[in-house]
């Protein structure tokens, strides 16, 4: 087959270059290992550019190698054409030409009637030749099978190259704000200057640099609130280092090679050497950068005991295989070889003699090429014979270490369950035919592995141990998610058989069904649905409609709406259409549409479908649902789906919106329309279109703004051009009686006083320094020959007044002016603009704002010179920007300490509060910038001063979980363990976020987690579901049977029910109570282990909501009174237990629980209910048996 592709020369050319790479792979390994160890006590650095030189040494001897045996071949199979002609014809003493006859002697064999041939022959082929011949027969078959090889890895590396791409597109949020200066500084110390983006997903396991044109971190969901703001300073730089050594092409190229090689290990190895070099690499850059060798070791080593002890965080950071001994071995011995001359000699010598050993071997190549050939026509008649055992198939046995070698590039390896400590320790305790003994910490990271494998019967050997199968790993994921995601239905059904709750909510609002629908598991979706899993629950972030919507599953959708699904999306905060319409899900949106979904619905604020689908571009998408009407639908700001359009620039969008019917209906709340947002973002296009279609050029906006104006201070010249060609009215005034040219002067202004300020004294522009011409000026002028008119203008002299009113402003319109000094100002000329600064210290106080405004822009750019400058020259340290920030406030904001010292010393105000309302410490303390909240303490900030928002530090630190913020306000005297004005204990809000530091750190201050008004924190955390924080209260000695009342509120929304939905209040509810409310099995157990009573009851009324209120504030507002009045009261029960409550919920685990915890099942409440009656009522006849 292969010989009707390909030449039979490239054939054999492939072939032999093949069997050459065995041995020369092998020596180049051998010198390496060599090599590495000569230069053990070199940098990282040398030794990885060592290893690279032998990888692209040995690429360079088989690229030779190829090229002198593809030359060689052509000729040679011309002259074996000919021999076979000539045999064909002529005895075998003939074979030779007549040439070569002629001028052998007479005793010759040929010319005593004797052939070499015939010799040869009968003395039967050696050892050597017979290889060489098994060889040249079987050729074909051995390129048919490597190029096989190539071809699948080749294609489960491009799967996973767009596995990656999804990672970095899916599923991904950004980092914080908060560490957006520590992420600069970094970037600026490194020298990378390309944009990278910093993303969290609940997909990875581990910190990982994925890209080159467009790099991306990529961290676990979680992991950036567990560690502090210096251990993340060094896994960061680490990454980071990745990019700035362009590591990710290397390792792109790196695995390129290594599939071309995939046969043989010693490319492997070669390959990990570089892997493990390149990391070494980055170690030391990130020391280098972060000064922290010690403390990075240590952070290695925190994140190694957690993962040991269930937590697969630091997947990507250790490294892989057995090299993480060394590389803390290396980070503590104190050299960590930045380099030197002399290594920088020794590595280019090494790498000349590889190169050139390399062009010697590729010689010799072909001298055995020759010798080959040579044998091989000499021998053509002899029968080939199996090969030697040196030149057989590489063996598939490889150890577990050239396995991990053989994946295909870095990024996609950290992410591998393959490559987790968790997953090597389950691999190795396998191969002990699992029968060494494991801790208990391991068994439930040991069942996930076995789930993920697929292997039916390890899972069923873990289940029988004591796990919990409720709990969830670091993605949020139970058991029974993991199987649902990868599409395990034996498991599945195993893992229920087992007590595995199919209803269970995690942390992050996931079920095992969303996560089916998730990842389009659709056996999955459909045995979940058999075990009885709800297709909609309270306390998911979204539904498994939703998600299946999302991802364009809609073999799933339909599945879900067979099982009752709410495809409606009433009563919650969106619906599978506006998911698939955002998303873009064309025959997801059109089979909703057939299945009778409302285009017109709207979602939590107040927006259809086709308002996503205008505002993202899915013209298809669009069109399908404006055929459906409501094209012209408003949102809650009075917005029509042509605004959104409009202002993001989908002119063909507009265009289908108004064939549809789309009009303009007169503007948003705001007074707004399409034409307004056009103009202000200065699309052409659309603004084209607007107007062609009849748009009112002079419409306003409830400030009586026209887009004139919009295009004036934002949209730019063309736009300006295009309105004013329209027939804009140039002189239409808004409220502050501002024209189109007012903004536009405020824009040429602006510009100026920059220009100004940064010529410096005494300079004036000229031919050298150039002429200030810009857009606004242009705009300007524009405005001016169309005959717009501005109160600012004086009517003769042309003096251009100020914003603020003041008259005399140094700025005069000259048309003619280029270099015109005269008049005592700047003359602003049509063909450009002419200045002296010898005025500045006459302009207006307009100017000190932009001084002030020029300070904060430095501090915000850590501009240290330009802020030095404008200090010296007296710029106002207490002034306000334009975005209401002080000086001192964008320097908490940004967390630059030394220009927190400058402008302290510098007169600024340390308690001050900006425009926005916050003070430097409240806004240092927001942000979590903990070095400069130490230096406001330090400098006398006061630690109890609220800002103007009513919060002080101690309220954000808690707010956001900044536990060493906290330590130091109050070290610092702050009143962090005191309840506030309302008296609320400073315990309940991170009790409520799950904060479990901030929480164990107030304990140890003296905090009575009974203290307050209110909900007390251990029910906060209950009904928040937070068992670790729920196990700390406990043993700081929270009361756990402390009661607080509340009320829950369940949206139906179904055609099939009669009620819209269910509101239950209750009165004085224990925490074990509120847990049961939620489902929330974790919280529950923690509670009892803690000694929480299993039989505290509380009073509680049930009513069933005859229709849907406008939202569920208006619910939540009623009275108990008013309720009884507008709904129906469906029961009231005093002495309600927890074991009712959890037979109400129909979760059979839960009942299970309280049942062993000792809960009294005979109880009845005094309207003589049980929890039988209760099961019974819900027709769970299962859990009634065990009841009754």
């Amino acid at each position: 087959m292969i010989e009707q592709i390909f030449s039979p020369e490239l054939i054999q050319a492939l072939g032999w270059t093949l069997v050459h790479t065995l041995w020369q792979a092998a020596l180049f390994a051998l010198l390496l290992g060599v090599a590495l160890l000569l230069l053990r006590k070199y940098s990282a650095r040398t030794r990885y550019v060592t290893a690279i030189g032998v990888l692209a040494a040995f690429c360079l001897t088989t690229l030779l190698t190829f090229s002198q045996l593809y030359v060689e071949e052509a000729p040679l199979a011309g002259v074996e054409t000919a021999m076979t002609s000539a045999a064909e014809n002529s005895d075998p003493v003939a074979i030779k030409p007549e040439a070569d006859k002629a001028g052998e002697p007479s005793g010759s064999p040929s010319a005593s009637g004797e052939t070499s041939v015939i010799s040869t022959a009968s003395s039967g082929p050696g050892f050597r030749e017979r290889v060489i011949n098994y060889y040249n027969e079987h050729l074909p078959l051995i390129v048919t099978l490597w190029l096989m090889g190539v071809l699948i890895l080749q294609l489960r590396f491009l799967g996973q190259l767009a596995f990656l791409q999804r990672l970095k597109n899916y599923g991904t949020e950004r980092f914080p704000a908060r560490l957006a200066p520590m992420l600069q500084e970094l970037e600026s110390k490194l020298g990378i200057t390309k944009p990278v983006r910093y993303l969290t997903s609940f997909r990875v396991g581990s910190p990982f640099t994925a890209g080159w044109l467009r790099p991306a971190v990529l961290f676990p969901r979680g992991l950036l609130g567990e560690l502090d703001e210096a251990q993340l300073r060094t896994i960061i730089a680490h990454e980071l280092a990745h990019i700035k050594r362009y590591d990710f092409l290397v390792n792109l190229i790196q695995t390129l090679l290594c599939i071309l090689f995939f046969y043989h290990p010693a490319a492997w190895w070669i390959s990990a050497r570089i892997d493990e070099e390149r990391e070494h690499c980055c170690d030391d850059l990130a020391i280098e950068v972060t000064g922290e060798a010690v403390g990075y070791a240590r952070t290695l080593l925190q994140l190694k005991e957690s993962e040991l002890a269930g937590s697969p965080l630091a997947m990507g950071v250790l490294g892989r295989g057995d090299g993480f001994k060394d590389r803390i071995t290396r980070l503590l011995s104190g050299y960590l070889g930045t380099g030197t001359y002399g290594e920088g000699f020794t590595t280019a010598v090494i790498l000349f003699c590889f190169m050139g050993l390399a062009v010697t071997l590729s010689a010799q190549d072909r001298t055995d090429m020759a010798e080959r050939e040579s044998t091989a026509s000499a021998t053509s008649s002899a029968p080939a014979s199996a090969p030697p055992a040196e030149l057989a198939e590489v063996p598939e046995n490889r150890t577990a270490q050239e396995v991990r070698q053989m994946e295909v590039f870095e990024e996609i390896k950290a992410m591998r369950p393959s490559e987790t400590e968790h997953t090597t320790a389950y691999e190795n305790w396998k191969k002990q035919a699992a029968t060494a003994p494991i801790s208990d910490s391991l068994e439930f990271p040991f069942l996930m592995e076995a789930i993920k494998e697929g292997s039916e019967s390890m899972v069923a050997y873990f289940l029988e141990k004591d796990i919990d199968f409720n709990q969830t790993n670091r993605n949020g994921l139970t058991p029974l998610a993991l199987a649902a995601g990868e599409n395990r239905v034996d498991i599945i059904r195993l893992l229920i058989r087992k007590g595995a709750d199919v209803n269970y909510v995690s942390g992050r609002g996931w079920t095992a069904l969303i996560e089916a629908a998730d990842e389009g598991a659709f056996e999955a979706a459909k045995e979940l649905l058999a075990a009885g899993a709800k297709t909609d629950l309270p306390g998911t972030s979204r539904s498994a409609a939703d998600m299946a919507a999302s991802e364009g599953h809609p073999d799933i959708l339909q599945l879900l709406a067979e099982n009752g699904a709410d495809i409606s999306g009433k009563g919650r905060e969106t619906s599978p259409l506006h998911q698939a319409a955002e998303e873009g899900q064309f025959f997801v949106v059109q089979s909703l549409l057939q299945a009778g979904a409302d285009a017109g619905a709207k979602d939590a604020s107040g927006r259809t479908a086709l308002s996503y689908a205008a505002e993202e571009g899915h013209g298809a998408v669009a069109a399908l649902l404006a055929a459906q009407g409501h094209v012209n639908a408003t949102d809650r700001h009075g917005r029509t789906p042509i605004s959104y359009a409009a202002e993001e620039g989908h002119g063909s969008i507009v265009q289908i919106l108004q064939t549809m019917g789309g009009i303009d209906t007169g503007g948003d709340r705001e007074g707004l329309t399409p034409l307004h947002y056009a103009a202000e973002e200065g699309i052409e296009g659309v603004v084209t279109k607007l107007l062609k279609d009849g748009a009112d050029v002079d419409a306003k906006d409830a400030r009586g703004r026209t887009a004139l104006h919009y295009a004036a201070a934002e949209g730019g010249l063309p736009v300006v051009r295009q309105l004013l060609q329209a027939g804009a009215d140039v002189k239409a005034k808004d409220i502050t009686q501002y024209t189109a040219l007012d903004y536009a002067l405020d824009e040429m202004l602006d510009m100026l006083d920059d220009a100004l300020a940064n010529l410096g004294s005494g300079m004036t522009f000229n031919e050298q320094t150039g002429y200030p011409r810009g857009e606004s000026v242009d705009l300007v002028w524009a405005l001016l020959d169309a005959g717009a008119t501005s109160d600012r203008i004086h009517p003769q002299k042309k003096w251009i007044r100020s914003s603020d009113g003041r008259v005399g402003f140094p700025y005069i319109l000259d048309r003619d002016a280029r270099t015109y000094r005269g008049g005592g100002g700047v003359h602003v000329g049509q063909r450009s603009v002419s200045a002296s600064s010898e005025i500045m210290g006459s302009r207006s106080g307009r100017v000190d704002q932009k001084m002030t405004e020029r300070l904060v822009r430095a501090i915000d750019d850590d501009d240290a010179d330009n802020y030095d400058d404008l200090l010296a020259a007296g710029a106002d340290v207490n002034g306000n920007s334009a975005n209401g920030f002080t000086p001192l406030t964008m320097a908490s904001h940004e967390n630059h300490n030394i220009d927190t010292d400058r402008l302290l010393r510098a007169g600024a105000d340390i308690n001050r509060a900006d425009d926005r309302g916050y003070t430097p410490l409240t806004e240092a303390a927001k942000e979590g910038h903990q070095s400069t909240v130490r230096t406001l303490l330090e400098r006398g900030a006061n630690p109890d001063l609220a800002d103007r928002k009513g919060n002080a530090a101690k309220d954000y630190a808690l707010r956001e979980g900044f536990v060493q913020i906290l330590r130091l306000l109050n070290d610092a005297g702050a009143s962090v363990t005191a309840l506030d004005e309302e008296g609320n204990s400073p315990l309940s809000l991170p009790a409520r976020e799950g904060d479990a530091a901030s929480v164990g750190f107030l304990l140890e201050q003296g905090v009575d987690p009974n203290a307050g008004r209110g909900c007390h924190p251990v029910f906060l955390a209950a009904r928040e579901g937070h068992p670790e924080v729920i196990r700390i209260l406990a043993k700081g000695g929270a009361d756990l049977e402390k009661g607080c009342s509340f009320r829950d509120t369940d949206f139906f929304g179904r055609k099939d029910s009669p009620a819209e939905g269910t509101i239950a209040i209750y009165h004085n509810s224990s925490p074990l109570i509120v847990a049961l409310t939620e489902s929330d099995l974790n919280s529950a157990r923690a509670l009892l282990t803690a000694g929480a009573d299993v039989n505290t009851p509380c009073r509680k009324l049930r009513f069933a909501m005859k229709r849907m209120a406008e939202n569920w504030i208006q619910l939540e507002n009623l009275t108990e009174e008013e309720l009884r009045q507008e709904h129906e009261l469906t029961y009231e029960a005093s002495n309600w237990t927890p074991l009712m409550e959890a037979a109400e919920t129909g979760e059979i685990g839960l009942v299970q629980l309280l049942l062993n915890a000792g809960a009294d099942k005979r109880r009845r409440t005094k309207e003589g209910m049980s929890a039988y009656d209760v099961a019974l009522a819900g027709g769970f006849t299962e859990m009634a048996a065990l009841l009754k």
